[in-house]
């Protein structure tokens, strides 16, 4: 398995009529290990990991006046010899979050699972079953084959 995430920052102006459709500022990334590889036993997982990123400067929430989010490019593959589908393939996926008031320490838990021969890459504020299972589908992308 090999994953690759990068955290990006976009604080943009709050929309307005007039400014929809306008491209946002720039995007801030973020400093940090980025890059894992890692091996995983047949019908079993991965124990969880912490990586830790650092933006320049502090996220300002979202509010009245402008929008903060986080967006998480993910590159993976996964290599399982004798397995169709996305398997083998580099696959892309971003995954975004608000930035909020509350939020003193921004967490986001990756996780990517196998049901009935597809990949699931899912994300939730913890790596508890239960954070994943209240968001529902929301969070969740399906990797499907690419097109040939």
């Amino acid at each position: 398995m090999w994953l690759q995430v990068e955290p990006e920052h976009y604080q943009t102006p709050a929309p307005t009529p007039a400014s929809l459709g306008d491209v946002s500022n720039t995007p801030e990334p973020a400093r940090g290990d980025s890059i894992w590889q890692f091996e995983v036993p047949a019908g079993g997982s991965a124990p969880p990991t912490t990586h830790k990123f650092t933006f320049p400067t502090d996220l300002q929430p979202t509010s009245a006046n402008g929008v903060s989010s986080i967006r998480l490019k993910v590159s993976f593959k996964v290599d399982s010899p004798g397995q169709q589908g996305a398997y083998g393939e580099v696959i892309q996926a971003n995954l975004g979050m608000p930035v909020l008031a509350n939020n003193v320490t921004l967490s986001r838990c990756l996780r990517l699972r196998e049901d009935r021969n597809k990949l699931i890459l899912e994300s939730a504020p913890d790596c508890s079953d239960a954070s994943f299972a209240s968001l529902g589908h929301n969070g969740r992308i399906l990797v499907r084959q690419p097109r040939q």
